[in-house]
């Protein structure tokens, strides 16, 4: 494409979406990481309550996934 035939706000407007976009993937794969290290602590845990929450909380998360 000749940037040149590109009206210069179109062009603008393009690479924001684009710069958005890649700045949410990034954010979602941090908060992916976040997740599972919290998982590793949780799992880590000698209290047996705090992994049974855990597993509650983690199939919630799940059926929530799968109703949408």
């Amino acid at each position: 494409i000749i940037l040149s035939t590109i009206p210069s706000h179109t062009f603008f407007v393009g690479i924001s979406i684009l710069r958005a976009r890649h700045e949410y993937a990034l954010a979602a794969a941090g908060h992916e990481k976040r997740v599972m290290d919290l998982q590793v602590e949780v799992m880590a845990c000698a209290y047996e309550d705090v992994q049974v929450m855990w597993s509650i909380l983690d199939k919630s998360k799940s059926g929530s996934n799968l109703q949408c």
